[in-house]
């Protein structure tokens, strides 16, 4: 799967510079507040480095995994937040939010395929709890930071659910809680699924 590897992380570093190019010429700037910019970004240097280790052909060290492990986790969470929360609050209009411009490469290519490369193509060892854990920490830290600048007013969202002054505290609570539980779940479905594809190989 070394060669198969190689070529989607080659793939997902391509459509993340494409993505990136379309988003800096149509608008002159990244919207790095924005979630989905973040783990696209995350997303291409994880792929950069896959790479680099599987050119020079060395031993995946933890980092590289907690890195690809992280990033594709916001990819994932990137694509759910837009099908199921971004949809039917922009009116289902799918169209757009998967296949518009830059989107359709940070919404939906980049997510479908950096998912599929992490489970099934990359060999980067055995995901531990501890792994899984490591992975929410950019996520979380990312709501923190968001939620505290939307607390000073510093701006505002940048998506609905962390509009914090601008809803009631308890609907503030339920999304904190909502998406925390989403997040473990995926990283932990994450993790079953490409240690049981590990261990179906070996």
């Amino acid at each position: 799967m070394r060669k198969v590897s190689l070529l989607l992380n080659l793939a997902i570093i391509i459509l993340e510079i494409i993505g990136l190019t379309i988003a800096l010429t149509t608008t002159g700037k990244l919207a790095i507040q924005y979630y989905t910019e973040q783990s696209n970004i995350l997303a291409l240097l994880a792929s950069f480095a896959t790479l680099f280790f599987l050119l020079t052909k060395r031993k995946p060290t933890k980092w590289l995994l907690w890195l690809k492990y992280t990033a594709t986790l916001g990819l994932a969470i990137t694509f759910l937040v837009t099908i199921f929360i971004l949809g039917p609050m922009f009116e289902f209009r799918y169209d757009y939010l998967l296949f518009h411009g830059s989107l359709m490469f940070f919404h939906t290519l980049c997510p479908i395929i950096g998912i599929i490369t992490f489970i099934f193509a990359d060999n980067l060892g055995k995901i531990t709890m501890k792994d899984t854990l490591l992975s929410l920490v950019w996520t979380v830290g990312y709501a923190i930071v968001m939620i505290i600048l939307n607390i000073l007013h510093v701006l505002s969202g940048p998506y609905p659910f962390l509009r914090v002054t601008e809803q009631p505290i308890y609907v503030s609570i339920l999304w904190t809680i909502i998406l925390f539980s989403v997040t473990f779940f995926v990283s932990t479905i994450m993790r079953w699924g490409k240690n049981r594809i590990k261990t179906s190989r070996n």
